[in-house]
C-alpha cells in the first residue's frame, strides 16, 4: 500500500543525518578533505539507504531502479535539453542570489584550492549524479508516478529540501522535476543520470572558465533566451516521441491522494529550522 507519510519522514531523516554527521565530524576535529566528503556524502546520504531499503524489501535492485537501455535518439535529447536548460538555471540562481547568499563559488574555490581537477569531477558531477538519481528518482520516483504531476512536484520539493541551502532551492526544485519526467519520459534511470552529470559538469566548467566569461557578460540576455526557446522545442518534441510513457495505470485513489499530512509539515518544519538556525552562525 502506498504510504506518501512515509517518504515525507523518510526525507526528514536524511536531513537530520545530513546534520548531525556533518556536526559530528567537526565536533570531532576529523579532517577530511572537501572534495572526498562530498563522495562519500552522497554514497552514504543517497546510495546507501536507497539500496538497503530494496534490498530488505526484497525488491530486484534494476528494477526498483529502472536501470535500462536508452535509445540513442532518447540520450541525443537528454544532451541536448540538458545543455540547453542550463542558462535558465542559471537565471533563476541570479534572481535567488538577490535575496540569499551564494556560497558555491566560495566553496569551489576552497575544493579547488590544490585539488586534482580529476577529483573534482568525481566529487561534483559523477557522484551526485549516480547517487542522488538513485535516491530520488530510482528510490523516490517510482513510486511517485501514481501521482501524476503532483508526484513530479513533490519529487521536485524533496530534491530542493535536501540541499539544505535557500539560495540552491528554486532552480534545484524545477530541475527535480525535470530529472523527474527525464526518467518517465526516458523510461531509465540512465537518462536522469546523464543530465544531472552534464548539468554538474557545465558548472564545474563555468567555475574554471569564470574569469574569460566574465569578460562577455553583455551577452547574458541572448545566452538565456536562445538556449530557453531551443528547450521548449526540444521538450516539446522528447515529449511527443515518448508520450506512450507518460500513459500509466494511474491509481485514482493515490490521484487524489492528500499530499500535505503531519509528516510533510514536520518535514518543511525541519527545513526551516535547519536553515534558520545555521544562518545564526
Amino acid at each position: 500500500m502506498f504510504n506518501i507519510g512515509f517518504y515525507h519522514s523518510f526525507v526528514t531523516l536524511i536531513m537530520i543525518f545530513q546534520i548531525i554527521i556533518g556536526s559530528g565530524l567537526t565536533l570531532l576535529g576529523l579532517s577530511i578533505p572537501m572534495p572526498f566528503q562530498l563522495i562519500l556524502g552522497s554514497a552514504i546520504f543517497f546510495g546507501l539507504p536507497a539500496c538497503l531499503y530494496v534490498k530488505l524489501s526484497g525488491q530486484k535492485f534494476q528494477e526498483r531502479m529502472e536501470f535500462k537501455k536508452l535509445s540513442p535518439k532518447n540520450i541525443l535529447y537528454i544532451v541536448c535539453l540538458s545543455i540547453s536548460v542550463y542558462p535558465a538555471a542559471l537565471f533563476v540562481s541570479a534572481i535567488a542570489s538577490l535575496f540569499f547568499t551564494d556560497h558555491i563559488p566560495e566553496v569551489l574555490g576552497t575544493m579547488a584550492d590544490g585539488a586534482n581537477p580529476i577529483i573534482m569531477f568525481m566529487a561534483i558531477c559523477m557522484s551526485p549524479a549516480f547517487f542522488e538519481e538513485i535516491f530520488f528518482r530510482g528510490f523516490l520516483g517510482k513510486p511517485l508516478k501514481h501521482l501524476g504531476f503532483k508526484g513530479a512536484l513533490l519529487n521536485g520539493l524533496y530534491f530542493g529540501l535536501i540541499h539544505l541551502n535557500p539560495h540552491q532551492f528554486f532552480y534545484v526544485f524545477a530541475l527535480g522535476v525535470l530529472l523527474y519526467y527525464m526518467l518517465i519520459l526516458g523510461g531509465s534511470i540512465w537518462a536522469p543520470i546523464i543530465s544531472h552529470l552534464i548539468i554538474n559538469s557545465l558548472g564545474l566548467m563555468l567555475f574554471y572558465l569564470s574569469p574569460i566569461i566574465s569578460e562577455y557578460a553583455h551577452l547574458s540576455l541572448n545566452f538565456l533566451i536562445i538556449p530557453t526557446i531551443i528547450f521548449v522545442i526540444l521538450l516539446r518534441k522528447f515529449i511527443d516521441d515518448n508520450k506512450g510513457r507518460l500513459i500509466i495505470s494511474e491509481d485514482l485513489k493515490a490521484q487524489n491522494l492528500q499530499i500535505i499530512t503531519p509528516s510533510f509539515a514536520v518535514m518543511i518544519a525541519m527545513y526551516l529550522f535547519i536553515i534558520f538556525s545555521f544562518s545564526l552562525f
